[in-house]
């Protein structure tokens, strides 16, 4: 299941040397992995992120019986500090940071910026803090030196422009939105990572 520490090590055991997962804050304030605002898809329940706790969100499962079946009955909702835990012993891995909108919206960028830069500080120099909110990449990256990534909504002049004011290190892109061949991509100083590719 997406998101979870079990998902995580499965990549690293498979030879993956880049990771991404998702961030959000609960209702006090505690960084968790997860994609939605919501636990309804992954653990199919009711529950708003926001309206938890890290401790009551730790104990539901988000084993997507809908998408997987009963396979991984028992795999829970980690903390971001025990995913730093596993990086720590997972040397020369780069782990993609995604701030979800909704938590930044919810509680702020300096807020959310405060506890998740707070608890990836054992192994920032591993991670490249990500977002669709250029402002939170570039607040990261002015409090912390740390290395960031901008992934882009709309494939436009404007995105062009807050890409080359922005110079991230990686341009994330959903690979249907790139123009179609001949067109080139966007030059600058970033890396491109093309995702939403399934087998």
């Amino acid at each position: 299941p997406e998101n979870t520490r079990e998902s995580l090590a499965a990549a690293v055991q498979a030879g993956a040397r880049f990771l991404e997962f998702d961030v959000q804050l609960s209702a006090d304030g505690v960084p968790v992995l997860l994609h939605d605002d919501t636990v309804r898809r992954t653990a199919g329940r009711p529950g708003s992120v926001f309206e938890l706790s890290a401790a009551e969100l730790s104990r539901i499962e988000v084993n997507e019986t809908a998408r997987l079946g009963p396979a991984f009955s028992g795999v829970r909702i980690p903390l971001l500090q025990d995913v730093v835990t596993d990086l720590m012993a997972w040397p020369g891995l780069t782990a993609f940071v995604e701030l979800k909108p909704q938590s930044l919206t919810h509680f702020g960028i300096g807020y959310m910026l405060d506890r998740v830069l707070q608890t990836l500080a054992p192994v920032l120099d591993a991670c490249v803090v990500i977002s669709f909110s250029a402002p939170a990449v570039e607040e990261a990256r002015r409090r912390t030196g740390c290395k960031v990534g901008w992934a882009i909504e709309h494939w436009s002049e404007k995105s062009f422009e807050t890409a080359t004011q922005l110079a991230p290190g990686y341009l994330f892109c959903n690979y249907r939105k790139f123009p179609p061949p001949p067109a080139p991509l966007w030059p600058g100083p970033w890396r491109w990572v093309a995702y939403e590719v399934t087998a």
